[in-house]
């Protein structure tokens, strides 16, 4: 009996933390690629600096941490068949809080951004916050 409670409260301080982590922590984005080509050269920018993603291919998700210093936007830019493309004013991020943006680069190449998006998933975003890289 005392080990199964001591089993459920460790499993309810597991769940606690995963979820106290989710809501706070660096902005995490998570750039997707539905175009046809794969992006090149992909460099997330806010008022914290500039993040280098490299290579997206197509069908691609990568999810990273970036700095905000304060309030900031968010801006993304990359090289697709030899064309640069960039766009900005693609969000609202705050240096903590547990944002989570996924951006969307379609068929045609527009970019499109949504807050707390399911791709920007749970999994993803935690991953990013623990190993502090792109994954």
């Amino acid at each position: 009996m005392v080990r199964k409670a001591l089993g459920s409260l460790l499993f309810l301080c597991a769940v606690g933390w995963v979820a106290a982590l989710q809501g706070t922590g660096p902005p995490v984005v998570c750039i997707v690629n539905e175009a046809a080509t794969s992006l090149s050269n992909v460099v997330l920018t806010t008022t914290g600096g500039r993040k280098a993603v490299g290579e997206l291919a197509p069908g691609a998700r990568r999810c990273c941490l970036v700095e905000a210093l304060g309030e900031s936007g968010l801006a993304i830019s990359f090289t697709t068949s030899g064309r640069s493309v960039s766009a900005d004013d693609l969000a609202y991020l705050e240096s903590s809080g547990g944002y989570c943006e996924v951006v969307r680069v379609d068929a045609e190449m527009q970019v499109t951004s949504a807050f707390r998006d399911p791709k920007c998933s749970f999994l993803a975003s935690l991953a990013c916050r623990l190993t502090r890289r792109c994954s």
